[in-house]
């Protein structure tokens, strides 16, 4: 499939919403944040657009990684979120992702994982991460 990457408009809300819902409801101790609250903290003055990531097929948003800069040079991301059947897309959004927060200065991203949280711990291993707590 042909997937274009982009970062955060607020067409895509609804639709992050309903991916959230779906693939975070089978893991244990998260959940999607209201489209309610994602339209409030995506308003705030302090709000970077480029630090959220999504695929789309044509129109249909397939994936997503919310990411938040901490300061100059660090950042925290959330693993991808991505519908089934469209797997073939987590390199190149986390690339994205990764290229983005670079060309922002950021040389050390950090993240949660847990093996109750679907392939979190398999992102971490994959991407190099190395375990700070």
């Amino acid at each position: 499939m042909n997937y274009q990457l982009k970062h955060y408009s607020e067409s895509y809300l609804e639709q992050q919403v309903e991916i959230g819902n779906n693939l975070l409801s089978t893991w244990l101790g998260a959940q999607q944040s209201p489209i309610d609250r994602l339209r409030d903290i995506y308003s705030q003055a302090d709000f970077d657009p480029e630090t959220k990531f999504y695929a789309l097929n044509d129109t249909e948003v397939v994936g997503f990684i919310t990411a938040r800069q901490i300061d100059d040079k660090s950042a925290n991301i959330e693993f991808p979120l991505i519908k089934p059947g469209h797997e073939e897309v987590e390199e190149k959004l986390m690339d994205f992702a990764f290229n983005t927060l670079k060309s922002k200065g950021v040389s050390k991203v950090t993240s949660r994982v847990s093996p109750r949280w679907g392939s979190t711990t398999d992102y971490a291993s994959k991407y190099g991460y190395t375990e700070k707590e």
